[in-house]
């Protein structure tokens, strides 16, 4: 696990591990409420994932797909893509598939945050995506003990 703090106020929290032959890397942070977007759940996730697109127009990211992430009692918004990078010959190229959750507390908007987790699984591209019930367990065993009012957080370069 590695905690950043990129010059913001508000840290985000990076784990990286292996799946089986897959990379995984996991990082989370606190997003303020957009004031742009209504204050309901997924209003707030329309907009992040509009905002989130535009800054990363130039991204060499293909296949995308906004959906969402049930895990049990919860259903979360979620955005998908892909990149794939080149290897020395086309048997080593290697895919990176990403999903963007976003967790909303019991209390949201109350507290004034939610919580985008990066899910990212780079695997061989010949390789299907790996499981994604370590994202389940992670997503699930996550808990706000108290929002960090006060303190901005950009996140991923966003306005």
């Amino acid at each position: 696990m590695k905690e950043e703090s990129d010059g913001e106020p508000i840290s985000r929290i990076t784990l990286t591990g292996w799946s089986g032959s897959h990379e995984i890397l996991a990082s989370v942070f606190a997003r303020e409420v957009l004031p742009s977007a209504e204050r309901t759940p997924s209003e707030q996730a329309r907009a992040y994932f509009q905002k989130f697109r535009a800054a990363t127009a130039k991204q060499p990211w293909t296949d995308f797909i906004e959906t969402s992430f049930e895990d049990g009692d919860h259903t979360y918004p979620a955005l998908g893509y892909r990149e794939r990078v080149p290897g020395a010959v086309s048997a080593l190229d290697v895919q990176q598939d990403t999903i963007v959750l976003l967790v909303f507390p019991n209390d949201f908007p109350g507290g004034g945050y939610f919580y985008p987790f990066f899910w990212t699984d780079t695997h061989l591209a010949s390789a299907p995506m790996g499981s994604l019930a370590d994202l389940q367990a992670l997503v699930g065993s996550f808990s706000v003990k108290s929002s960090p009012v006060g303190a901005r957080a950009k996140g991923c370069g966003l306005p």
